[in-house]
């Protein structure tokens, strides 16, 4: 991404999230109504992804995310609009829920692309073999049973290091 890009997505940001607070500011019923909805506002979301990250290796980036997106907006969505009373638990089972679904498509999306799951379709196309050969410069053609291996081997050792499948290791060269 461009550097100017990110710094006008950084500044439109700060604008954004100041006459956000504003809005609340100018309709809130006190300071302790604020600080009340500012703390539940981000700790129900943190709360699974702190549990889930701490205790198991279930889960990566992308369901930490999706828990933390979808926790912020049920909880908007039930607060200010709904006015339910327990905005927080249903906050903290929205991002339970989402942080579990992310999770185990992550997990059967990395099964699917190594061909180690019961995943719809094995072997990814590079695994299956699919494609051409590959030109190397200087070096002659890389074929793509060689380029195959090379990935399946950076996929098992990958999720042997950082993922914790100990089952694997037994697959790695």
């Amino acid at each position: 991404m461009d550097e100017r890009l990110k710094l006008f997505i950084g500044r439109t940001g700060v604008v954004a999230m100041g006459i956000i607070a504003y809005v609340l500011a100018i309709h809130a019923e006190g300071v302790y109504n604020l600080v009340k909805d500012a703390s539940s506002f981000g700790s129900a979301e943190i709360f699974v992804v702190l549990m889930f990250g701490l205790f198991t290796k279930f889960g990566q980036s992308r369901s930490a995310v999706g828990a933390l997106l979808s926790g912020a907006i049920v909880w908007f969505v039930s607060h200010y609009l709904l006015k339910f009373p327990l905005s927080y638990i249903i906050a903290v089972g929205a991002s339970l829920l989402s942080y579990i679904a992310l999770a185990a498509t992550e997990r059967f999306l990395l099964h699917t692309q190594i061909g180690t799951g019961t995943g719809g379709g094995g072997h990814s196309p590079i695994a299956r073999g699919q494609g051409e050969y590959v030109g190397g410069r200087g070096r002659g053609r890389v074929s793509v049973r060689k380029r195959r291996n090379e990935y399946v081997k950076n996929e098992i050792s990958f999720c042997t290091n950082h993922l914790g499948y100990p089952g694997w290791k037994q697959y790695s060269s």
